[in-house]
């Protein structure tokens, strides 16, 4: 996971202020409130600055106006030796792993709007492997002879259907996403491919590649989340794809049965915040974090 960190200030030190019972806490009340500290919560202030739209234009602002506003909540997880704290600019909010005593404390405090169970998020759950059998096979079919599935012609390789749903070309001509930054919250994914590269300069379409599950952005994972995420927006349709090469071979299709994938937005650039590791369930925590950094860091704008 992600190094536990506080809201820094331009000098490196975290801002600290003035919290409502931190006058009534004693060393006993430090230690009472420390142990047994195992639950991972969300701390959500009750001033949220709605003044301050989390745009280019309002970060210092908005960053300086947060850390006001957490400063106080920081300082005494601080004390308490907190695991796992983070403040946010995004939103006010700091995250932590707290005893129950401390929640409730924290609960009380008039500056929080609520502290919520910082919850994992997973993944939608794979289908079922059919379990192995000792019976035949079945029976290999026909090519699969759908119309629009391959190309009439295999030098002009066709969009998957999804991205032809997507496609409006006329759009297109007027706005192709070019100086529109993207960020994306899948699994892992090679920033390297031909389609991530743009034709001519071979100038990167993935921007930015952060890792906040722990794993790093070397270690291997599925990939399909992010594959599809990245292609669908920006994706440079340079590399021509046979599926008949990729399909079982239960249900084959005919030979160059070919396409290509070309994103609706091919100007646009993204990052990729890495959330989902393939043996690693990401908290809301980590993902928020992925998303202060794409938006105060990266400035995306989707």
């Amino acid at each position: 996971m992600q190094p536990s960190v506080g809201f820094a200030s331009g000098s490196g030190r975290v801002a600290t202020g003035m919290h409502p019972y931190s006058s009534s806490l004693s060393k006993a009340d430090i230690q009472r409130l420390a142990a047994h500290a195992n639950k991972r919560v969300i701390v959500i202030m009750k001033n949220q600055h709605a003044s301050l739209q989390p745009g280019v234009s309002h970060l210092a602002a908005r960053a300086a106006a947060t850390r006001s506003t957490e400063s106080a909540v920081v300082s005494e997880l601080r004390t308490l030796h907190a695991n796992n704290l983070h403040a946010y600019k995004l939103i006010s909010a700091v995250s932590a792993t707290v005893s129950a005593a401390e929640a409730a404390r924290l609960r009380n405090d008039p500056s929080v709007r609520a502290v919520v169970p910082d919850r994992q998020v997973h993944r939608p759950a794979a289908s079922p492997t059919t379990p192995a059998t000792t019976a035949a096979p079945p029976p290999v079919v026909k090519a699969n002879h759908v119309p629009g599935t391959c190309p009439k012609d295999p030098t002009k390789p066709l969009l998957p259907e999804a991205l032809q749903v997507m496609h409006a070309t006329a759009a297109q001509k007027i706005a192709n996403g070019h100086g529109v930054k993207v960020a994306v919250f899948p699994d892992g994914v090679d920033p390297t491919i031909t389609d991530f590269k743009r034709p001519g300069s071979n100038q990167p379409v993935i921007f930015d590649y952060r890792d906040w599950s722990g794993e790093g952005i070397t270690a291997q994972t599925g990939g399909a989340e992010a594959f599809g995420d990245v292609s669908s927006i920006a994706s440079q349709g340079r590399q021509v794809y046979d599926l008949s090469k990729e399909v079982d071979s239960q249900v084959p299709l005919p030979a160059h049965c070919n396409i290509r994938v070309l994103g609706v937005a091919p100007g646009a650039s993204v990052a990729v915040m890495k959330v989902f590791g393939e043996n690693v369930i990401p908290f809301n925590s980590e993902i928020l974090q992925g998303m202060d950094y794409a938006v105060n860091v990266d400035h995306v704008d989707i």
